[in-house]
C-alpha cells in the first residue's frame, strides 16, 4: 500500500469499510480461495472495477500507464490518501465528504457516474466540500451549471479514454459497403428508414441493438464493417464510439440535438466527441440518404484510429484528468 505521504491519489467507487469489515473482508480473503461451491466451480468474484465499469477501467489502467501513484478503493481510512476522485456512488461521496470535514481528505473531486442531474441529491453534490466536480462533455456541463449554479465555477470537462491495444482492427480485409447498424433509440421508423435508405444505395447491413452484445461479439463486428450508422438520443460520452472509433470505424450518427429537460428542450449531442476525423452527423433521413452520397464520392477524410490515439487512449485521458484537477 501506497503511504498518504506519497502524493498518490485515491480512486473510490465504493464506500471506504468500517474497520471491522476491513478485518472481515481479509478473513474472507484468506478462506475463499480454498472453498469450492457445490457446483465444484470457484466461488464468484465481485467485479474488478466498481461504479461505471469502462469510465473507472479507463482512470485505473490509464493512471498504471502513465506511472502516476494512486489506491483504489482502500479497506481502511488511514489508507486514503489526501486526494480523492470519487468516480460512482451517492453513498460512497457522502462518505468522503466526511473525511473531507475531518481533514483526512484535503482534495475532493467527484464524478462523472455520481447522480443523472444535480437535482437528484443537491444537498451533497452541492457540499462545499467538493473541490471539483466531473462532468463528461459540454452540453452536460451546461446541464448541470443551469440546474445547480453554485455548482458551475467547479465543474470540469473529462472523458473516459479506451484501450487502444484492446480496440484495435484485427488487419484483415473488409468491404467498404458494410454498415453496422448501431440501435439505441426507440424510433422505430428512424431505424427502418436508415435500414432501407442503405440497402438502397448498395450497403450490406448489420444491425447491432444496445445491451444485446459482449465485447468481443462488438469488435468483431467493428473488424467486419468499414461503417457505423449510430443512432441514440444522446449521449453524455458515447463510449462505444470511442472504440469503434479505435478500430479505425468512423461514424454516421443521428444528432436530434436536444435534450427534454423539465418540460424544455435544451442543446444536447449524440456524439460529444465527434470530429471531422472520426464521422459526421445527420438530422433524419433524408440528411442521412445524402451523407452516404457523399461517402460514396469519397467527400470525407476520416482517420479514427489516429484521432483517438492522438486524443483518447486511456493514459492521456488520466493524465487529462489529473492536469484538470491539479493532482
Amino acid at each position: 500500500m501506497i503511504p498518504r505521504s506519497a502524493g498518490a491519489v485515491t480512486i473510490l467507487t465504493d464506500p471506504i469499510p468500517a474497520e471491522f469489515q476491513y478485518f472481515e473482508e481479509r478473513l474472507k480473503r484468506t478462506v475463499r480461495p480454498l472453498l469450492r461451491r457445490v457446483d465444484g466451480k470457484t466461488p464468484l468474484q465481485k467485479p474488478r472495477y466498481g461504479g461505471h465499469f469502462a469510465v473507472t477501467r479507463s482512470l485505473i489502467e490509464g493512471l498504471q500507464k502513465a506511472n502516476i501513484p494512486f489506491i483504489y478503493n482502500p479497506q481502511r481510512v488511514k489508507d486514503c490518501t489526501e486526494r480523492v476522485v470519487v468516480l460512482a456512488g451517492i453513498k460512497t461521496l457522502e462518505q468522503a465528504i466526511g473525511l473531507r470535514k475531518k481533514g483526512i481528505i484535503k482534495k475532493l473531486a467527484a464524478g462523472p457516474i455520481i447522480v443523472t442531474h444535480p437535482g437528484d441529491n443537491p444537498e451533497i453534490i452541492g457540499s462545499p466540500c467538493i473541490d471539483r466536480y466531473i462532468v463528461n462533455s459540454d452540453w452536460v456541463k451546461a446541464l448541470y451549471a443551469l440546474d445547480m449554479p453554485k455548482l458551475e465555477p467547479k465543474l470540469i470537462i473529462w472523458p473516459a479514454g479506451v484501450d487502444e491495444q484492446i480496440w484495435k482492427p484485427a488487419g484483415s480485409p473488409k468491404s467498404n459497403r458494410s454498415i453496422l447498424l448501431y440501435v439505441k433509440t426507440p424510433n422505430k421508423q428512424l431505424i427502418e428508414d436508415c435500414r432501407q435508405i442503405a440497402r438502397e444505395a448498395g450497403f450490406e447491413v448489420t444491425t447491432l441493438e444496445y445491451g444485446s452484445y459482449s465485447t468481443e461479439q462488438y469488435k468483431t463486428l467493428l473488424d467486419q464493417n468499414s461503417i457505423m450508422v449510430y443512432l441514440t438520443e444522446t449521449e453524455s460520452q458515447g463510449i462505444a464510439l470511442c472504440e469503434a472509433w479505435s478500430m479505425g470505424v468512423p461514424s454516421l450518427v443521428w444528432n436530434q440535438g436536444i435534450f427534454c429537460w423539465q418540460g424544455q428542450n435544451l442543446p444536447a449531442s449524440s456524439a460529444p466527441y465527434l470530429s471531422n476525423e472520426t464521422g459526421v452527423f445527420f438530422r433524419d433521413a433524408v440528411e442521412f440518404k445524402d451523407v452516404l452520397q457523399r461517402l460514396a464520392s469519397h467527400s470525407f477524410q476520416f482517420n479514427p484510429r489516429k484521432w483517438i490515439l492522438d486524443n483518447q487512449t486511456d493514459e492521456r485521458s488520466a493524465r487529462l484528468l489529473m492536469d484538470l484537477l491539479d493532482y
